[in-house]
C-alpha cells in the first residue's frame, strides 16, 4: 500500500515521509524493524502501535544500501544545538540584571511571590516544549501546528495571573519571557537578544516593570510568529504526542517545586547570588544531558548481534550504562570545578554567598535533573516524578521539624531525590533490551 493506513490518526504519515524521517535521523537505512520503530515513535509523532506497524511496512520497501566501509560502522550521536545553552545563560543573566528594578517595583516580598510563579511555570513549560518539539530541523514546522494552543495558553495564563495582583502578573510575564526566549532563540537569535537588551534598558528606565515585561513578551511572540512557515500541511511535522509531553511538563514542575521547597534559600534578597550558584549546576546538567542525547544510538548498539529469542541479561557492561556513567562524571566534574568559582565570584561582587549545604544541594540537583531527563526519555517519567516528589516531601518536612542551617532542608531533599533517581535509572540501565521495549510501547 502506498499510504499507511495504520490507526489513521492525525499523526499518520505516508511511506515516503516515514523513510525520510528514518534516514534523516539515522543517516542510513535502518538495520531492523525495531530500530525503525524507535525512530518513528521518537521523531515521527507516532504512537507505539502505529510506529511498529509503520516500521514493518517501511522495511518491506527496498532501500539503497550505504557505501561499503571496511571499518566498523559507528552511529553518529544525536546532536543538540548550542542555542539551548545560550537560552539558559541568558535566563541566568536576566535574573542577575533584573533583580534590582523588579525589587523597586514589587519590594522583597512581592519579588518572592513573583518568582514563586515564574520559576515553576518556566521550568514546567520548558520541559514540556523540549518533549513536544524535538531538537531537529523541523522545529518551526512543529511549532506551526501548535501556534493557536500556545498563544491561547499564554494569554489565558497572563489574564489569570493579573487577577491575582501585581506580583503574580509580573511572575507570569517573567515566565512568558523566559519560555518565549528559549523558543525564539531557535528561530531568530539576533532579534531575541536585541529584544532582551531593550527590555533590560526599559526596566531600569521606568519605575513600573509591568509594561516593559508585557511589551517584551508580545515582541517575542511576534518574533516567533514571523519565523513560522506558511502552508505546512504534512502531518509529518507535528510534535511528539501530548501524552508524552504533558508528563514531562509535570516532571519539570516537580523539579521546580524541589528547588523552591526550602524557604531558607531565599530568592528575594539574594536572587543574584542564588543565580550565580545555580549556574554551575545548570551547566553541569546541560552537559550531562547533551552527552545522554546519544542514548538512541547506544541502545541498538547494545543489542546488536543479539537474537530476538535470546534471554534478557542484566549487566552494567553495555554501551547504555557506559553512556550514563559518562554523563554522571561530566556532571560531577563540572560542579566540582565551577561551584567554588561561583561562590568566590559572589564574594567578589559583595553578594550574600550560599552556605556549603546550599552549594552541595544544588550540585546534587544537577544529578537529579540529568537522571530525570534519562527516565523521561525512555518514558519512565512517573518513576522520576516519584523520586523527585519524595525529595520534596523530605525537604518540606525536615525544614519544618528540624532546626537545620540555611539550605539544609534542600540538601536533604535533593539527596533523597538523587538516590531515588540513581536507583530507578540503574534498574533500567542494566537491561537495554527492556529500554527498547519500554520506549516503543
Amino acid at each position: 500500500m502506498s499510504a499507511l493506513e495504520v490507526g489513521r490518526t492525525e499523526a499518520a504519515i505516508t511511506q515516503r515521509e516515514a523513510l525520510a524521517v528514518i534516514e534523516s535521523r539515522l543517516g542510513r537505512a535502518p538495520q531492523d524493524m525495531l530500530e525503525a520503530a524507535v525512530v518513528l515513535e521518537a521523531w515521527g509523532g507516532l504512537r507505539a502501535e502505529e510506529a511498529l506497524a509503520t516500521a514493518a511496512d517501511t522495511m518491506s520497501v527496498p532501500m539503497p544500501s550505504a557505501p561499503a566501509n571496511d571499518g566498523p560502522v559507528e552511529d553518529e550521536p544525536v546532536t543538540r544545538t548550542p542555542i539551548d545553552a545560550l537560552a539558559m545563560l541568558l535566563c541566568f543573566l536576566t535574573v542577575v540584571l533584573w533583580t534590582e528594578p523588579l525589587q523597586r517595583t514589587l519590594g522583597g516580598a512581592g519579588l518572592m511571590r513573583a518568582l514563586d510563579v515564574a520559576v515553576p511555570a518556566a521550568i514546567a513549560f520548558q520541559w514540556l516544549f523540549a518533549a513536544r518539539f524535538p531538537t531537529d530541523g523541523f522545529f518551526r514546522q512543529r511549532l506551526f501546528f501548535d501556534r493557536r494552543v500556545l498563544l491561547t495558553t499564554a494569554l489565558a495564563g497572563v489574564a489569570a495571573a493579573a487577577a491575582g495582583g501585581t506580583p503574580y502578573l509580573v511572575g507570569a510575564e517573567l515566565a512568558g519571557v523566559w519560555v518565549a526566549t528559549a523558543l525564539a532563540l531557535r528561530a531568530r537569535p539576533v532579534c531575541t537578544v536585541l529584544l532582551l537588551g531593550a527590555l533590560t534598558a526599559g526596566l531600569y528606565r521606568f519605575e513600573d516593570a509591568r509594561p516593559s515585561l508585557g511589551l517584551a513578551f508580545a515582541g517575542l511572540i511576534a518574533v516567533l510568529a514571523s519565523a513560522l512557515p506558511r502552508g505546512v500541511s504534512s502531518t509529518l511535522y507535528r510534535g511528539r504526542p501530548w501524552r508524552v509531553a504533558l508528563p514531562a511538563g509535570v516532571l519539570g514542575l516537580s523539579l521546580a517545586a524541589l528547588l523552591l521547597s526550602d524557604r531558607s534559600v531565599a530568592l528575594d534578597a539574594h536572587a543574584r547570588a542564588l543565580a550565580l550558584v545555580l549556574l554551575p549546576s545548570s551547566l553541569a546538567a546541560f552537559w550531562g544531558g547533551w552527552h545522554m542525547s546519544a542514548i538512541w544510538n547506544a541502545i541498538p548498539r547494545a543489542l546488536r548481534g543479539s537474537a530476538l529469542e535470546a534471554p534478557v541479561h542484566r549487566s552494567f557492561r553495555n554501551p547504555v550504562a557506559s553512556l550514563a556513567g559518562g554523563a554522571l562524571l561530566r556532571v560531577v566534574g563540572t560542579v566540582s570545578v565551577l561551584m567554588p568559582l561561583a561562590v568566590f565570584g559572589g564574594r567578589l561582587i559583595g553578594e550574600h554567598t550560599a552556605t556549603a549545604a546550599t552549594a552541595v544541594a544544588l550540585s546534587l540537583y544537577a544529578v537529579v535533573a540529568v537522571g530525570a531527563a534519562l527516565l523521561d526519555a525512555i518514558e519512565r517519567t512517573r518513576l522520576a516524578v516519584i523520586a523527585v516528589g519524595s525529595g520534596i516531601v523530605v525537604s518540606v518536612v525536615s525544614g519544618r521539624v528540624l532546626d537545620l542551617a540555611a539550605g539544609g532542608a534542600l540538601l536533604a531533599g535533593t539527596l533523597v531525590a538523587a538516590i531515588g533517581i540513581v536507583v530507578f535509572a540503574s534498574l533500567c540501565l542494566r537491561r537495554p533490551a527492556l529500554l527498547l521495549v519500554w520506549t516503543i510501547g
